[in-house]
């Protein structure tokens, strides 16, 4: 993974490089950040303005005020 043999990697490490993404958009009635942020319950309002940038979504969010806050 990355150039760096699998066997090397701690379980912990290989399942932080690993995501789910079905095929069925599901979204929660609250704030986009928290759609965004749903699974890592530790995830900062930082985190979730980078994966929003990410996903090229930033620019269609940013204008809705407080749309990212957790």
């Amino acid at each position: 993974m990355d150039g760096h043999d699998i066997q090397d990697l701690t379980l912990h490490s290989l399942r932080t490089q690993i995501a789910l993404v079905t095929q069925q958009t599901i979204l929660f009635n609250d704030t986009v950040g928290n759609n965004i942020g749903y699974g890592s319950p530790n995830c900062t309002e930082e985190d979730i303005r980078q994966a929003a940038e990410a996903a090229f979504a930033l620019e269609f969010i940013e204008p809705c005020p407080k749309v990212l806050t957790l």
